[in-house]
């Protein structure tokens, strides 16, 4: 799923493999975790955005591929949403994307650099 160009035309085979499918499943999924524990359970988030982002980097997902995600993220929302997709909504999917994707990279590059362990601060986020 990452690393693909966002102008590359997507066809239906491609939108039906299993392994794409799951990869959706899970990333709304995490979506849903992550803003069901923002708030008194902030640093529990912090350490489950650090396992995932420890587990993408053996997956070889790199830094920079996560703004690419995001852009696909807000371009599907946009086309499933129709009229529904209004600014506030594509605010609110940027913002929510923009934290968890902050700290997913931070691990990523942390990981990638063989440090491992992760510092949060007050707010419950990765710190760099």
């Amino acid at each position: 799923m990452f690393g693909y160009d966002l102008e590359a035309d997507v066809d239906d085979e491609f939108l039906a493999d299993p392994r794409f499918v799951a990869h959706s499943v899970k990333l709304i999924g995490m979506f849903d975790t992550a803003l069901n524990m923002i708030g008194p359970d902030g640093i529990l988030l912090a350490v489950k955005i650090q396992e995932l982002g420890e587990k993408h980097v053996q997956y070889g997902v790199r830094a920079e591929m996560f703004p690419i995600m995001g852009k696909g993220l807000v371009a599907m929302l946009e086309d499933q949403l129709g009229d529904a997709f209004t600014d506030d909504v594509a605010k609110a999917w940027r913002l929510v994307f923009g934290a968890i994707s902050q700290d997913l990279m931070r691990t990523v590059l942390k990981a990638s650099k063989g440090e491992s362990g992760v510092t949060v601060d007050s707010r419950g986020a990765i710190a760099a």
